[in-house]
């Protein structure tokens, strides 16, 4: 898939989805999770901070994700960089009194040099993912490493490799078949993740913990469907709530999708 494709398939996000929450990631369970981390992470950093802060969302969609940080934190800063012109066109038609939109690359950020350079905190939420490339994704790690201030944080929640395939290893332990890499994605890895720090980034701790997720992955991914019928593709909302609740988080490591936090050297 190149770029002219990558676009035409989120022109159709759009279209579909509009200014929904569910946009880009249909299940509520992961997005909830996924702002809860966003929403307490900035929590710690405000309020160890002095003065305001600049947050920049990059691959920000149709603008969800700023826009219940803009309103949890109003004295701060947004920033939103969006690839796709059908996605950041809704995410400007929010209209948020403490945030600005703009069309970028994360691949090359330097014509926005202007507007982020000096981020405080630069958030991804699976746009790494959609870089088809293990250079472009490296190119786009060095590239938020040089927008971010000294001391700053990167915020991210991204599909990796190595827990997808724990989680196909724990599928094919019941005879179910392998869940395939979207043809829009590309899995990070750790080995990648290596540039970090090697420019002087080091991984915080925190307290929902890099694979939050994984419990919920393996009761939707490998116990769920088992208990149904193979020619339906219903959910069952309440098995799913009730066991999301009942069973304690992150255990294991089988959530592709990991929350994880690095900050840059002083």
């Amino acid at each position: 898939m190149n770029d002219d494709q990558l676009k035409k398939f989120y022109a159709n996000i759009a279209k579909q989805f509009g200014l929904s929450s569910r946009s880009t990631m249909e299940d509520s369970y992961i997005r909830k999770a996924e702002n809860e981390f966003f929403i307490d992470s900035i929590g710690e950093l405000t309020a160890a901070a002095s003065s305001t802060l600049t947050i920049v969302d990059l691959g920000c969609g149709n603008g969800h994700t700023l826009s219940l940080l803009s309103e949890k934190f109003p004295q701060h800063r947004y920033i939103g960089v969006e690839f796709t012109p059908e996605l950041l066109e809704l995410a400007q038609s929010r209209n948020l009194k403490n945030a600005l939109f703009y069309s970028g690359d994360i691949r090359d950020l330097s014509p926005l040099a202007h507007f982020i350079a000096g981020a405080d905190i630069v958030i991804t939420q699976r746009s790494l993912i959609n870089l088809l490339g293990k250079k472009q994704q490296v190119k786009a790690l060095t590239q938020i490493s040089c927008i971010l201030c000294d001391g700053g944080s990167f915020l991210l929640s991204e599909s990796f490799y190595d827990s997808w395939c724990n989680l196909n290893f724990a599928r094919e332990e019941f005879g179910l078949e392998p869940l395939p890499m979207s043809p829009q994605n590309l899995y990070l890895t750790n080995s990648r993740l290596k540039i970090l720090s090697k420019v002087g980034f080091e991984e915080v701790p925190h307290t929902m913990g890099t694979h939050y997720l994984s419990s919920h992955f393996y009761l939707s991914r490998v116990i769920h469907p088992q208990l149904m019928s193979e020619s339906s593709k219903h959910i069952s909302k309440h098995f799913l709530n009730f066991f999301n609740q009942a069973l304690p988080s992150g255990i294991g490591e089988y959530s592709p999708i990991q929350l994880r936090w690095f900050k840059k050297s002083l």
